[in-house]
């Protein structure tokens, strides 16, 4: 095959990875995207199997440090835990709100629980938020 055509004055292609880089074709010189890829080296050689140690030695590296950090991890899990917080004791009663007004819930509940309500919220039910959409046939 003839070879291509120059590219047009003062345009400049990058060099495809294939390409022969920093020498001529023949010559044994690998340099820059060349020797970061494997297409340098021949088949079936012991130089194949660096990324597979480094692999396993990254694992063992990961695994290692995974190892030291849980029981800290742990630790520091069941301190968080171990603290009282409002969002953890919230109680959901289904009561109608016309029978039984919020105020009146809670006095009850203070009577029964003394010092241990916080609130009383009442939610509104989902008709209410979301109002029924009207199709039109």
């Amino acid at each position: 095959l003839p070879p291509p055509p120059p590219p047009p004055e003062g345009v400049s292609f990058p060099a495809p990875p294939s390409a022969p880089v920093g020498g001529e074709e023949g010559k044994d010189y690998i340099g820059g995207l060349e020797a970061l890829s494997l297409n340098h080296l021949p088949p079936g050689s012991a130089r194949f199997w660096a990324p597979v140690v480094c692999m396993y030695l990254l694992t063992l590296l990961y695994l290692s440090l995974l190892r030291r950090e849980w029981p800290v991890y742990a630790r520091l899990r069941h301190m968080w835990d171990s603290q009282p917080a409002p969002h953890r004791y919230a109680v959901l009663l289904r009561v109608s709100p016309a029978a039984t007004p919020p105020s009146v819930l809670e006095e009850r509940l203070a009577a029964l629980f003394p010092g241990e309500v916080e609130a009383v919220a009442p939610l509104r039910p989902p008709r209410s938020l979301h109002p029924p959409r009207r199709l039109s046939l």
